[in-house]
């Protein structure tokens, strides 16, 4: 929750067979980058490479869908863009989102994911693991011990973690609120007082006005 507070980066990562599909829906229901497939060494130590690659990607999407795709390109060349973007999109596709160093990694199954966990490790990005009994809790940042082969398991946990999330959002819109409901009556005195400042000074002129225009009472003189 406070993480989702403070708007991080949550990189959720389960490509076992049970924990695949939960992990999709959970991420894309938090609009939160995603691995389901296969984690591709240098996720994390080498992000600038998987920069690159995510470049090709969304290059390649927006070609496919241009006109100069079908114009320009002969029939050969667009089956074999259309392999590439494939293959990009099925090992990529999820995280075209990550673009940054993510601020906490979701795992199921540390030992599954174990390449994911040790790059986390190497740059130092916390870690909140489903850790079974043949894990490792030590080598996770928030450890939650449950057996991460059961898919009731795993929907029970992605559910508490997601209305976590979106818990931590709403207070976001809470402050957000109270700051707009704080500054709004000062900026309507501001307003007030910028409307009212020229009448005062219409005002005063138009007093002025009259006075120059009242004749001046001569003083009455008396003799002794």
């Amino acid at each position: 929750t406070e993480l989702a507070k403070n708007g991080a980066l949550m990189l959720f990562v389960g490509t076992k067979r049970q924990a695949a599909e939960l992990v999709q829906q959970t991420a894309e229901a938090l609009d939160q980058p995603f691995v389901t497939q296969r984690w591709l060494g240098g996720t994390l130590t080498n992000f600038e490479t998987i920069q690159k690659r995510l470049k090709r990607l969304r290059e390649l999407e927006g070609l496919v869908v241009s006109d100069v795709f079908e114009r320009d390109y002969s029939k050969k060349q667009r089956v074999m863009l259309d392999r590439e973007l494939k293959r990009l999109d099925r090992t990529l596709g999820g995280i075209k989102k990550l673009t940054r160093i993510p601020d906490v990694l979701v795992i199921i199954d540390t030992n599954e994911e174990s390449n994911a966990l040790c790059e986390a490790r190497k740059m130092k990005v916390p870690v909140v693991a489903l850790v079974d009994t043949n894990g490792d809790p030590d080598a996770v940042t928030k450890p939650i011990v449950a057996n991460d082969d059961s898919v009731r398991t795993i929907t029970m946990i992605l559910g508490v973690l997601k209305e976590a999330v979106l818990a931590g959002r709403k207070l976001i819109q809470i402050v957000k609120t109270e700051e707009s409901v704080a500054t709004k009556p000062a900026i309507e005195r501001q307003s007030d007082t910028a409307t009212e400042a020229p009448e005062k000074t219409a005002k005063k002129s138009v007093a002025k006005k009259k006075m120059a225009r009242k004749p001046v009472a001569k003083k009455a003189t008396t003799k002794d």
